[in-house]
């Protein structure tokens, strides 16, 4: 799989050591990336479980698929009396410590990235060592537009993607010393469902955007908007 990311590999060979590469140094940033050490340990997980099933999985599959095909020709106009060998099943036996095979690993991991890249810490050095810095897209580079009102008990944030397939939306809430992300989102409208930390009281929420594009977070963030929530 080819991906926009300016950082993904489009060779399948190269992208096995960018997983490899990956999976290792993670964890010696859990802190500057703002994540935790389950994170990292599902991220080494996701990349073990790829690259056993782009490399060995694969190539097995092949190799049989070729020997399959020597074996049907050899039971249609091989020369008698030989007789072929079957050519042995390759089984599907990921590595020990790999993640559970479901679909969306690798847009899931770049999700992730994404988010690991708008954290405080995250320097230009620690994006080229774990091989994530890539190339901001041109189209992401102005802050979003965005906007947020109050319905009951749920803030719906809007923020205008312009052209954008996303943004990452962070929130800081009354009492808070910084912005927490609430993920990386396509949807036009962010609806905030949190309760409120105390029932009964009033908090107000800041919130800001940053455009992304599945893969890339760029530009500056958007103004921070504030609304109050009734308890």
């Amino acid at each position: 799989m080819a991906s926009s990311t300016g950082f993904y590999p489009d060779r399948e060979a190269d992208q096995c050591e960018w997983l490899e590469n990956l999976g290792n140094k993670c964890g010696g940033y859990t802190t500057q990336l703002g994540s935790t050490a389950g994170e990292m340990a599902q991220v080494k997980a996701v990349c073990l479980l790829l690259c056993y099933v782009k490399g060995p999985w694969v190539d097995g599959l092949q190799k049989q698929a070729e020997a399959a095909v020597a074996f049907r020709n050899a039971i249609e106009t091989g020369k008698p009396p030989t007789v072929p060998t079957v050519p042995p099943v390759v089984n599907f036996t990921p590595p020990a410590g790999g993640a559970s095979p479901t679909t969306g690993l690798l847009t899931w991991l770049f999700t992730v990235i994404a988010r690991w890249k708008t954290a405080p810490g995250c320097s230009e050095s620690i994006m080229l060592d774990l091989g994530i810095k890539g190339t901001a897209p041109e189209a992401s580079t102005q802050p979003p537009d965005i906007s947020a009102k109050v319905d009951g008990n749920i803030v719906k944030v809007r923020v205008i993607k312009s052209g954008n397939k996303g943004y990452v939306l962070q929130s800081r809430v009354q009492g808070d010393t910084g912005f927490t992300d609430l993920g990386p989102t396509t949807a036009a409208t962010f609806e905030d469902k949190r309760p409120v930390k105390t029932p009964g009281t009033a908090e107000w929420r800041e919130y800001r955007a940053k455009f992304w594009d599945g893969t890339e977070v760029s530009g500056a963030w958007s103004e921070v908007v504030r609304v109050t929530v009734e308890g």
